[in-house]
Parts: C-alpha cells; structure tokens; sequence
C-alpha cells in the first residue's frame, strides 16, 4: 500500500463522480427501457488496479455479464462546422441553397 498517493488520484471530476456506458437494453426492466433520472441496479465486474489508504480502485470491466461498450468518441464542434463548411464549398450551392 503507498499512503504516497492522493486517494482522489484518478477520480474523473473534483467530486469523484463516474458515469458507465451501459446498454440500455441491459438495463430494462420488463421491456421498459430507463429514462434520465432513473435510479438502476447493476452488477459491475472488474480488476483492482491499486489500493491506497484501505481503498480498492477498480478498473470496470463488464456491467451485467456484457464486456463494457466503448463510448462514441466526441468530436470537436469547431471541426464539425469547419467540415460542413468545407462540404458546402466542394458542393457548388451558393450559401443559403440547399
């Protein structure tokens, strides 16, 4: 154990909140798929990859008997515009037509 180490190290925001990518599928309750402000059980499966201080951090691994799915990666907005953009010139409309 390394009390070296700041037992926050590691967290994803100041308060230490993580949010899983969990089919919502896996989640239904009854064929009823749970809306935003739905509290769900899961049953989270992974490796320890540290303990600090008497605390396990685990590295997630599969929610639910189903390997994690990879989050859509976010795409920069600026780019995005600068792609439309780009798209609209390459397309012969005059700005406006569509």
């Amino acid at each position: 154990m390394d009390s070296a180490i700041s037992p926050t190290e590691g967290a994803d925001s100041e308060n230490g909140n993580v949010e899983l990518p969990v089919e919502v599928d896996s989640l239904a309750v009854d064929g009823v798929a749970p809306e935003v402000g739905d509290k769900v059980d899961i049953k989270v499966g992974g490796t320890v990859t540290r303990v600090v201080n008497n605390i396990a951090y685990v590295k997630p691994e599969d929610i639910n008997g189903t390997a994690m799915p990879k989050p859509p990666l976010e795409t920069s907005s600026d780019v995005d515009e600068l792609d439309r953009l780009y798209n609209m010139s390459q397309s012969g409309k005059a700005t406006g037509e569509y």
